[in-house]
Protein backbone atom coordinates (compact mmCIF):
# COMPACT_ATOMS: atom_id res chain seq x y z
CA UNK A 1 0.00 0.00 0.00
CA UNK A 2 2.99 2.36 -0.03
CA UNK A 3 5.15 3.19 -3.40
CA UNK A 4 7.91 5.13 -1.07
CA UNK A 5 11.47 4.21 -1.61
CA UNK A 6 13.13 1.75 1.11
CA UNK A 7 13.95 3.39 4.78
CA UNK A 8 16.43 4.46 5.90
CA UNK A 9 18.52 1.65 8.89
CA UNK A 10 16.35 1.54 11.97
CA UNK A 11 17.62 3.41 15.22
CA UNK A 12 14.73 3.50 17.59
CA UNK A 13 13.55 1.57 20.71
CA UNK A 14 12.34 -2.02 20.57
CA UNK A 15 8.60 -2.33 20.53
CA UNK A 16 5.93 -4.18 22.38
CA UNK A 17 3.01 -4.22 19.78
CA UNK A 18 -0.49 -4.44 21.30
CA UNK A 19 -3.28 -4.41 18.86
CA UNK A 20 -6.64 -4.23 20.36
CA UNK A 21 -8.85 -6.57 18.48
CA UNK A 22 -11.60 -6.11 20.49
CA UNK A 23 -12.79 -2.78 19.54
CA UNK A 24 -15.97 -1.87 18.34
CA UNK A 25 -17.02 0.61 15.76
CA UNK A 26 -20.16 2.80 14.51
CA UNK A 27 -23.39 0.94 15.75
CA UNK A 28 -21.90 -2.29 17.04
CA UNK A 29 -19.48 -2.62 13.56
CA UNK A 30 -16.54 -4.59 15.30
CA UNK A 31 -13.79 -4.33 12.74
CA UNK A 32 -11.18 -7.28 13.33
CA UNK A 33 -12.57 -10.21 11.93
CA UNK A 34 -14.63 -7.99 8.53
CA UNK A 35 -12.45 -8.75 5.12
CA UNK A 36 -10.78 -6.72 3.05
CA UNK A 37 -9.35 -7.71 0.09
CA UNK A 38 -9.96 -11.63 0.95
CA UNK A 39 -8.20 -11.23 4.75
CA UNK A 40 -9.83 -9.53 8.03
CA UNK A 41 -8.44 -6.64 9.46
CA UNK A 42 -7.06 -8.56 11.59
CA UNK A 43 -4.37 -9.80 9.60
CA UNK A 44 -3.40 -6.74 7.59
CA UNK A 45 -2.44 -5.10 11.04
CA UNK A 46 -1.04 -8.36 12.33
CA UNK A 47 1.32 -8.03 8.87
CA UNK A 48 2.26 -4.97 9.79
CA UNK A 49 3.59 -5.82 13.24
CA UNK A 50 5.04 -8.87 11.81
CA UNK A 51 6.71 -7.42 9.36
CA UNK A 52 8.22 -3.93 10.64
CA UNK A 53 11.82 -3.84 12.20
CA UNK A 54 10.79 -2.31 15.28
CA UNK A 55 8.56 -4.87 16.59
CA UNK A 56 10.03 -7.43 18.93
CA UNK A 57 6.81 -9.07 20.55
CA UNK A 58 3.06 -8.86 19.66
CA UNK A 59 0.07 -8.54 22.25
CA UNK A 60 -4.04 -9.62 20.43
CA UNK A 61 -6.52 -8.45 22.69
CA UNK A 62 -9.91 -10.35 22.19
CA UNK A 63 -13.07 -10.58 23.76
CA UNK A 64 -14.79 -13.91 22.13
CA UNK A 65 -13.29 -16.93 21.20
CA UNK A 66 -13.79 -16.21 17.17
CA UNK A 67 -11.07 -13.40 17.87
CA UNK A 68 -8.32 -15.18 20.09
CA UNK A 69 -8.51 -18.27 17.27
CA UNK A 70 -8.11 -16.12 14.70
CA UNK A 71 -5.57 -14.51 16.26
CA UNK A 72 -3.45 -17.23 16.75
CA UNK A 73 -3.83 -18.70 13.74
CA UNK A 74 -3.27 -15.63 11.67
CA UNK A 75 -0.13 -14.46 13.57
CA UNK A 76 2.02 -17.48 13.72
CA UNK A 77 5.74 -17.71 12.78
CA UNK A 78 8.25 -14.50 12.66
CA UNK A 79 7.89 -13.01 15.87
CA UNK A 80 6.67 -14.17 19.70
CA UNK A 81 2.90 -13.48 19.40
CA UNK A 82 0.80 -13.46 22.94
CA UNK A 83 -3.43 -13.48 22.25
CA UNK A 84 -4.99 -12.36 25.60
CA UNK A 85 -8.97 -12.90 26.27
CA UNK A 86 -10.84 -10.02 28.60
CA UNK A 87 -14.01 -8.93 29.22
CA UNK A 88 -15.94 -6.60 26.60
CA UNK A 89 -16.68 -3.02 26.66
CA UNK A 90 -13.09 -2.18 27.77
CA UNK A 91 -12.27 1.26 26.25
CA UNK A 92 -8.63 1.77 24.79
CA UNK A 93 -6.68 2.11 28.01
CA UNK A 94 -8.45 -0.41 30.10
CA UNK A 95 -7.35 -2.62 27.21
CA UNK A 96 -3.90 -1.47 27.42
CA UNK A 97 -3.43 -1.97 30.86
CA UNK A 98 -4.71 -5.66 30.70
CA UNK A 99 -2.55 -6.04 27.97
CA UNK A 100 0.66 -5.04 29.90
CA UNK A 101 -0.12 -6.68 33.39
CA UNK A 102 2.37 -8.89 34.54
CA UNK A 103 4.45 -7.89 31.41
CA UNK A 104 8.41 -7.22 31.83
CA UNK A 105 8.90 -4.00 29.83
CA UNK A 106 12.49 -3.17 30.81
CA UNK A 107 14.05 -1.66 27.79
CA UNK A 108 10.88 -1.59 25.62
CA UNK A 109 9.14 0.79 24.42
CA UNK A 110 4.56 0.34 23.59
CA UNK A 111 3.04 0.55 20.40
CA UNK A 112 -0.55 0.62 20.22
CA UNK A 113 -1.70 -0.15 16.67
CA UNK A 114 -5.44 0.18 15.86
CA UNK A 115 -6.81 -2.71 13.90
CA UNK A 116 -9.22 -0.45 12.05
CA UNK A 117 -6.47 1.23 9.84
CA UNK A 118 -5.42 -1.76 7.60
CA UNK A 119 -3.51 0.98 5.10
CA UNK A 120 -0.82 2.03 7.79
CA UNK A 121 2.11 -0.23 7.07
CA UNK A 122 5.43 -1.28 8.74
CA UNK A 123 7.11 1.81 7.25
CA UNK A 124 4.94 3.90 9.07
CA UNK A 125 5.24 2.35 12.34
CA UNK A 126 9.38 1.74 11.92
CA UNK A 127 9.67 5.64 10.66
CA UNK A 128 7.48 6.73 13.85
CA UNK A 129 9.71 4.60 16.20
CA UNK A 130 13.00 5.76 14.62
CA UNK A 131 11.33 9.17 15.19
CA UNK A 132 10.25 8.44 18.65
CA UNK A 133 13.99 7.17 19.46
CA UNK A 134 15.32 10.33 18.24
CA UNK A 135 13.19 12.17 20.70
CA UNK A 136 13.30 9.89 23.89
CA UNK A 137 16.56 11.18 25.03
CA UNK A 138 15.15 14.81 24.94
CA UNK A 139 12.48 13.72 27.25
CA UNK A 140 9.49 12.32 24.34
CA UNK A 141 7.54 10.19 26.15
CA UNK A 142 4.66 9.49 23.95
CA UNK A 143 3.93 9.66 20.00
CA UNK A 144 0.51 9.88 18.43
CA UNK A 145 -0.20 9.61 14.63
CA UNK A 146 -2.42 12.14 12.88
CA UNK A 147 -4.46 12.10 9.51
CA UNK A 148 -5.18 14.93 7.29
CA UNK A 149 -7.89 17.67 9.22
CA UNK A 150 -10.53 16.65 6.46
CA UNK A 151 -10.70 13.46 8.25
CA UNK A 152 -11.74 14.53 11.41
CA UNK A 153 -14.79 13.49 12.90
CA UNK A 154 -15.14 15.61 16.29
CA UNK A 155 -13.38 19.33 16.93
CA UNK A 156 -11.70 17.85 19.93
CA UNK A 157 -10.14 15.60 17.43
CA UNK A 158 -8.03 18.89 15.55
CA UNK A 159 -4.42 19.70 17.07
CA UNK A 160 -2.01 22.52 15.57
CA UNK A 161 1.21 20.99 14.35
CA UNK A 162 4.50 22.09 12.93
CA UNK A 163 5.98 19.48 10.59
CA UNK A 164 9.23 18.74 10.30
CA UNK A 165 10.96 16.17 8.13
CA UNK A 166 13.88 14.98 10.50
CA UNK A 167 14.95 11.23 9.06
CA UNK A 168 16.20 10.13 5.80
CA UNK A 169 12.84 9.07 3.50
CA UNK A 170 10.38 10.57 5.67
CA UNK A 171 9.65 13.65 2.63
CA UNK A 172 9.70 10.55 0.15
CA UNK A 173 7.16 8.46 1.99
CA UNK A 174 4.82 11.66 2.24
CA UNK A 175 4.58 11.45 5.74
CA UNK A 176 5.89 14.04 8.17
CA UNK A 177 6.22 14.72 12.15
CA UNK A 178 5.32 17.04 14.55
CA UNK A 179 8.55 18.00 17.69
CA UNK A 180 4.55 19.03 19.89
CA UNK A 181 1.25 19.04 19.28
CA UNK A 182 -0.82 21.86 20.80
CA UNK A 183 -4.38 22.12 21.67
CA UNK A 184 -7.39 23.26 19.18
CA UNK A 185 -9.37 26.13 20.11
CA UNK A 186 -9.59 29.81 20.08
CA UNK A 187 -6.59 31.74 18.34
CA UNK A 188 -3.65 29.39 17.15
CA UNK A 189 -0.51 29.37 18.98
CA UNK A 190 1.84 32.10 17.89
CA UNK A 191 4.57 30.04 15.73
CA UNK A 192 5.17 30.15 11.80
CA UNK A 193 4.47 27.38 9.58
CA UNK A 194 1.54 25.99 11.92
CA UNK A 195 -1.27 23.27 10.33
CA UNK A 196 -4.29 21.92 11.49
CA UNK A 197 -4.43 17.81 11.60
CA UNK A 198 -6.50 15.44 13.68
CA UNK A 199 -5.51 12.94 16.50
CA UNK A 200 -5.31 9.25 14.40
CA UNK A 201 -5.94 6.18 16.28
CA UNK A 202 -3.29 4.29 13.65
CA UNK A 203 -0.25 4.37 16.00
CA UNK A 204 0.49 5.40 19.20
CA UNK A 205 3.95 4.53 21.14
CA UNK A 206 4.23 5.10 24.74
CA UNK A 207 7.43 4.65 27.11
CA UNK A 208 6.26 2.44 30.56
CA UNK A 209 5.82 5.53 32.28
CA UNK A 210 3.37 7.86 30.09
CA UNK A 211 1.24 4.21 29.88
CA UNK A 212 0.95 4.38 33.97
CA UNK A 213 0.61 8.23 33.70
CA UNK A 214 -2.01 7.74 30.86
CA UNK A 215 -3.78 5.38 32.83
CA UNK A 216 -4.61 7.65 35.48
CA UNK A 217 -5.61 10.20 33.36
CA UNK A 218 -9.13 8.65 33.36
CA UNK A 219 -10.80 11.98 31.28
CA UNK A 220 -7.28 12.43 28.61
CA UNK A 221 -8.20 11.34 24.81
CA UNK A 222 -4.43 11.05 24.09
CA UNK A 223 -1.12 10.52 26.39
CA UNK A 224 0.72 13.02 27.94
CA UNK A 225 2.66 15.68 26.16
CA UNK A 226 2.80 14.16 22.70
CA UNK A 227 4.83 13.96 19.58
CA UNK A 228 3.11 13.57 15.93
CA UNK A 229 3.61 11.55 12.93
CA UNK A 230 1.58 12.40 10.10
CA UNK A 231 0.12 9.61 8.00
CA UNK A 232 -0.07 10.30 4.26
CA UNK A 233 -3.93 10.20 3.45
CA UNK A 234 -4.04 7.46 1.73
CA UNK A 235 -2.85 5.22 4.80
CA UNK A 236 -4.93 6.57 7.33
CA UNK A 237 -8.65 5.61 6.22
CA UNK A 238 -10.12 4.62 9.46
CA UNK A 239 -12.80 1.29 9.03
CA UNK A 240 -16.09 2.91 11.61
CA UNK A 241 -18.91 1.53 10.08
CA UNK A 242 -19.68 -0.23 6.30
CA UNK A 243 -19.69 3.01 4.21
CA UNK A 244 -15.84 3.19 5.70
CA UNK A 245 -15.33 -0.90 4.07
CA UNK A 246 -16.71 0.14 0.78
CA UNK A 247 -14.16 3.55 0.81
CA UNK A 248 -11.73 0.58 1.16
CA UNK A 249 -12.58 -2.28 -0.83
CA UNK A 250 -12.44 1.21 -3.73
CA UNK A 251 -9.07 2.23 -2.61
CA UNK A 252 -8.18 -1.62 -3.47
CA UNK A 253 -9.76 -1.93 -6.92
CA UNK A 254 -8.17 1.48 -8.18
CA UNK A 255 -5.19 0.51 -10.48
CA UNK A 256 -3.73 3.68 -8.68
CA UNK A 257 -4.52 3.28 -5.08
CA UNK A 258 -1.45 4.05 -3.94
CA UNK A 259 -1.48 7.63 -5.65
CA UNK A 260 -5.29 8.62 -3.82
CA UNK A 261 -4.03 12.10 -1.74
CA UNK A 262 -6.42 14.85 -0.60
CA UNK A 263 -5.04 18.42 -0.45
CA UNK A 264 -2.65 19.58 1.37
CA UNK A 265 -2.91 20.84 4.87
CA UNK A 266 -3.83 24.11 5.08
CA UNK A 267 -1.41 26.08 6.79
CA UNK A 268 -2.06 28.93 10.19
CA UNK A 269 -1.80 32.26 9.08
Amino acid sequence: MSDAPTPPPFCGPALCAVIPANITGEGGFRPALVPLGGRPLLAWTLEAAMTCRSVREIVVVADHLELSLAAARLGRGRKPLRVLDVAQGLDTRQTLECALRGHDLRGTALALLSVATPFRNAQDVDLAAAYFGRELGRGAQSLVSLSNLLSAQELSSLRWVMREFPLPGLREARAAVSRKLYEFGGNPPSIQGLELAALHPAITLLTPAAQRQWAAMRDAVEPPAPLGYLLPEERALELQCESDLRRAQAILGRADHTTVFAPPLTAAA
